[in-house]
């Protein structure tokens, strides 16, 4: 459970765009609760916890608004500050799911468009992740030496990611 300390102190190292990109989220909530942007506004303003106003505001949702907004705040920021890299990393939950539901076919046009994103950016940790999941792919198909030769092309360019991993750290 989210403390109110804990969220005031969220919210006070917020940017000013931050802000406004967390309000605007708020003020589309489909349930439409009011008194969570008021607890919002309330903590925005407050320079030094006052947990008493906030309560007054809350009334006896009060716990629960303060997990909401935490938790939203978190997701807003997630969102906000969204990169490619977290997109890649996205779209890897998107392949363990799709492959839990064995839904191959599927799995593999995003795990061919991740690959090449990895590569074209040098992502050579992410690039493991892709691998692992293409593996795990490749090993539901019948043994071909087709098969073979595209397990040696991702064993190779392994080997290669980690050898310039290493030089990277090295340097």
């Amino acid at each position: 459970m989210a403390t109110s300390e804990q969220l005031h102190r969220l919210i006070s190292h917020f940017t000013s765009s931050e802000k406004g990109y967390i309000k605007k989220y708020l003020n589309i909530d489909p349930v439409g609760n009011k008194k969570n942007i008021l607890v919002f506004d309330v903590l925005e303003k407050q320079k030094v916890l006052n947990e008493p106003a906030l309560k007054q505001k809350a009334g006896k949702e009060y716990a629960a608004i303060i997990d909401f907004l935490f938790s939203t705040a978190l997701n807003c920021l997630e969102n906000y500050h969204k990169n490619e890299k977290m997109g890649i990393r996205s779209s890897l939950n998107q392949i363990e799911i799709l492959i839990e539901k064995n839904l191959y076919l599927q799995a593999e046009k995003i795990i061919s468009k991740v690959k090449t994103l990895t590569e074209k950016n040098n992502y050579y940790d992410l690039y493991s992740e892709v691998a692992e999941w293409e593996i795990t792919l490749l090993g539901s198909k019948p043994p071909s030496d087709e098969l073979m030769k595209v397990f040696d092309r991702i064993f190779d360019k392994l080997e290669k990611d980690i050898s310039k991993q290493e030089k990277a750290i090295d340097s």
